[in-house]
């Protein structure tokens, strides 16, 4: 689990900035990055962003792949089937 490893696994879709996008050396940046960044920060974790598909993301967190996905996602009935997804900011 990501307790285990101190390290939160962190999917992300870099396409939409001001959320979250790849600046020009490839680095995450983003409102999102930030906030992910932060809450990992304040429970004592780093964390690890890889570069993943929209779609790519839900499978993902099912999988187990990634501990959270950052990517504006929208609340949906058929996504909070599969998902556990965080109150609209």
């Amino acid at each position: 689990t990501a307790y285990a490893a101190d390290v939160l696994n962190v999917g992300a879709y870099p396409t939409n900035p001001p959320f979250e996008y790849k600046n020009e050396s490839g680095t995450f940046e983003g409102f999102e990055v930030d906030i992910v960044n932060e809450a990992a920060k304040r429970i004592g974790m780093t964390t690890d962003i890889a570069d993943l598909g929209f779609q790519a993301l839900f499978a993902a967190t099912t999988s187990k792949r990634i501990d959270v996905a950052i990517s504006s996602i929208t609340i949906t009935a058929e996504r909070l089937k599969s998902q556990s997804l965080t109150q609209p900011y």
